[in-house]
């Protein structure tokens, strides 16, 4: 009897711990040039999650730019419910208002944050992502940052629902989104 009340309790513990991670992430603050926003605030919603920076000079823009191209394609009931968040994994040099300016030119809807290192580190270990400094010898910019290139869908729950690989292909990208976002719904 023992040994079941106490597996109870181990299962019980687990579930509640898995349950604590995803609205931990959903409930962390990240700042934006408003007030700070969390995952939490697109409860009937998506997010769309990429993490890059200000003075990436390819990876970054071409997917800021496919992802505008790819929101447009969306049927707009769809689009509407889909908010593109670009989190900088340069905390040293990005200044929000920077990469603010930034996500704007490619679409004004699209939003930018530049958190503090340890929430970006919790963030880029709930989607699976990576980023690392990398020294660029005899160079003005003294270093770049390597990070992944793909597209974290998620809800207002901060659940992991999809990661994103479609390259730089707009109307590509545009079904993905539509197809996961279509299998959430249920339908």
């Amino acid at each position: 009897m023992k040994k079941i009340w106490l597996s109870s309790l181990a299962l019980a513990a687990a579930l509640a711990l898995t349950g604590c991670q995803s609205s931990s992430i959903a409930e962390v603050d990240l700042p934006t040039m408003g007030a700070p926003i969390q995952l939490a605030d697109q409860e009937d919603g998506y997010w769309l999650i990429y993490f890059g920076f200000t003075s990436c000079p390819d990876v970054c823009p071409t997917t800021m730019a496919t992802l505008s191209s790819a929101m447009r394609m969306l049927p707009q009931d769809m689009a509407d419910k889909v908010q593109v968040l670009l989190v900088s994994v340069d905390t040293e040099r990005d200044e929000l208002a920077a990469v603010n300016d930034y996500v704007q030119y490619f679409n004004p809807a699209f939003m930018a944050s530049v958190p503090e290192t340890e929430t970006l580190d919790q963030l880029v270990s709930h989607f699976g992502a990576f980023y690392r400094k990398v020294p660029l010898e005899d160079s003005a910019m003294g270093y770049t940052m390597d990070h992944s290139a793909a597209l974290y869908l998620s809800n207002g729950e901060g659940d992991h629902l999809a990661t994103l690989l479609e390259g730089y292909n707009p109307k590509a990208l545009a079904e993905r989104i539509e197809r996961e976002i279509t299998k959430q719904n249920g339908a």
